[in-house]
């Protein structure tokens, strides 16, 4: 197996044990917040708000809404008759920066923002990633430095340890 293929399938194990949480939530772990600060994931890289993971399930008071932050009061005004699932459809076309040159009257400005955006809690503020929480030393995380910390034995031999019979526990 390829080191790049068992630093891929360790990342996946380790994931696979965190408990999903969004930072505005009351029992948020500061611990995965400030680790999810640190490593400054690109959330809005890998997921985009569609009409049927977001758009469709939120009020569509709140859609206009985000759609008036970004887009403009105009915007809001012009879809603020729309049926929710018609509203849902257009914001996940605004919202997808593949497909929001389509939009007529945006500005590069606003489809960078919408090809930004995500909902609250669910981007890290990376900004304060020199804030730890308490009882986590940040000497301890500062001294750790990924470019000269060698991985694991396990994530980088590419054949399986044969054991020796006669020292084998």
């Amino acid at each position: 197996m390829r080191p790049s293929a068992k630093q891929k399938l360790f990342a996946w194990c380790i994931a696979s044990c965190l408990k999903p949480q969004l930072a505005v939530e009351d029992r948020a772990n500061p611990v995965l917040e400030a680790a999810g600060s640190r490593l400054a994931i690109p959330f809005a890289d890998c997921w985009r708000p569609t009409a049927a993971n977001y758009w469709g399930r939120v009020k569509k008071a709140h859609g206009l809404a985000i759609g008036a932050e970004i887009f403009g009061d105009r915007w809001a005004r012009d879809h603020a008759d729309d049926k929710k699932p018609v509203l849902a459809a257009a914001l996940e076309t605004a919202f997808d920066p593949q497909k929001n040159a389509a939009c007529i009257g945006l500005d590069q400005t606003a489809r960078d923002q919408a090809a930004a955006w995500l909902p609250p809690g669910m981007a890290y503020d990376c900004a304060s990633t020199d804030v730890m929480p308490d009882g986590l030393d940040k000497v301890a995380a500062d001294s750790i430095d990924p470019a000269t910390t060698e991985l694991p034995a396990f994530l980088t031999e590419d054949e399986p340890v044969a054991l020796d019979p006669a020292t084998a526990v």
